[in-house]
């Protein structure tokens, strides 16, 4: 569950960047597209970062019964 977030950023911010920058006007676009796709990352990893923090928060957290009989 946590890739659908990612996946979803970068390629939003990925496609927005390159139609901001229009690297295909530029004389070498595939320099153009490694720095699109590399600030995309980044912006997805600080999006979903603390979504990642929390679920890794919840799974290693120890679970305490209320019950005494199960203790």
């Amino acid at each position: 569950m946590m890739n659908i977030p990612f996946a979803s950023a970068v390629v939003f911010a990925n496609e927005n960047l390159k139609t901001w920058t229009k690297p295909a006007e530029k004389k070498n676009p595939h320099l153009w597209y490694f720095f699109c796709a590399g600030i995309a990352g980044g912006f997805a990893g600080v999006i979903t970062n603390p979504l990642d923090v929390v679920k890794t928060r919840i799974q290693t957290q120890e679970v305490k019964p209320s019950c005494k009989a199960i203790s």
